[in-house]
């Protein structure tokens, strides 16, 4: 099995921290009459948690009007969206590909089934 050398050069080098692509967390935002969510990418639990904190105070209380969010994955990749036209706001995680189930995370999961 030669990935697994390479994974524990990886490990002993140190440079886990530098690969973004095997942990992420999602934040995932429904809009209003949209079918299609739009979404960002954060690499640390407390970033991905402290957007939905800012997006879901915007949900309650209509401030600011417009919610600005930035992906950590993607440089320069940037959502701009009138708090108006939200539906709702979601965070998960993202680790390297489909959930242990199968079935991709989100609001419109059940569809698939």
């Amino acid at each position: 099995m030669p990935y697994m050398s390479a994974i524990f050069d990886i490990l002993e080098t140190g440079l886990l921290g530098k690969i973004n692509f095997l942990l992420m967390y999602i934040v995932e935002l429904s809009m209003k009459h949209t079918a299609l969510p739009m979404s960002v990418q954060k690499q640390t639990k407390e970033a991905a948690d402290d957007a939905y904190a800012m997006v879901l105070n915007a949900l309650k209380t209509g401030q600011p009007v417009i919610v600005e969010l930035s992906c950590d994955k993607q440089e320069g990749k940037k959502l701009s969206v009138l708090v108006s036209e939200l539906a709702a706001v979601q965070v998960y995680e993202k680790s390297g590909g489909a959930s242990s189930s199968g079935k991709a995370a989100g609001f419109f999961a059940m569809a698939n089934e």
